[in-house]
C-alpha cells in the first residue's frame, strides 16, 4: 500500500467521524484486517473505500482513487506481459483500448480491479488472439528486435 492510499483512508475516517473501535470493525468487515497498514492489495483498498462510501464518505474527486495507484490489481509481471501481448495483437494500441478490452473480458469496471486470477484469464485471451492471428506470443516480431 502506498502513502496516497493510506492518506485517503485516513481522510475518510476523519470525515465520517468513526471512533477507533468502529474504524477497526469497518476494516475487519471490509478487508479482513485490523489496521490500514495491513492492506496488501488494491482489492482490499477498494473494499475498504466502498465500505466508507456506504456509510456516507464522499470523495472530493473521482481522481482521488486513481491517484492512489501506480499499477493494476494483478501482479506487475502480469501487467507488463498483458501490455506486451496487447502491443503484438491489437489494432488499436492505445491504453484506453486495452482498458476497455480488460473490462469486457474480466467483467470489471477498471483494470485496477484485476486480481492475479483475472490477469491470468486476460493473458490467456490475448495469447489466443495472437495464435489466431498466427503471431507467436513467445517470440517478438522482427520489427520489434
Amino acid at each position: 500500500m502506498n502513502q496516497s492510499q493510506l492518506a485517503i483512508i485516513h481522510i475518510a475516517k476523519k470525515e465520517t467521524g468513526l471512533s477507533d473501535e468502529n474504524y477497526r470493525e469497518l476494516l475487519q468487515g471490509a478487508a479482513g484486517i485490523s489496521s490500514s497498514k495491513d492492506i496488501k492489495s488494491n482489492n482490499q483498498f477498494f473494499s475498504v473505500m466502498r465500505a466508507f462510501e456506504r456509510i456516507g464518505f464522499k470523495s472530493n474527486s473521482k481522481k482521488d482513487y486513481a491517484a492512489a495507484f501506480d499499477n493494476w490489481g494483478c501482479s506487475e509481471a502480469q501487467q507488463k506481459y498483458i501490455e506486451g501481448l496487447w502491443k503484438l495483437v491489437a489494432r488499436d494500441k492505445r491504453r484506453k483500448a486495452l482498458s476497455s478490452f480488460i473490462c469486457r473480458i474480466a467483467k470489471i469496471d477498471d483494470p485496477r480491479f484485476l486480481t492475479v486470477k483475472l490477469g491470468h484469464e486476460i493473458i490467456l485471451a490475448l495469447r489466443q488472439m495472437c495464435i489466431d492471428k498466427e503471431i507467436n506470443p513467445d517470440r517478438p516480431r522482427e520489427e520489434e528486435r
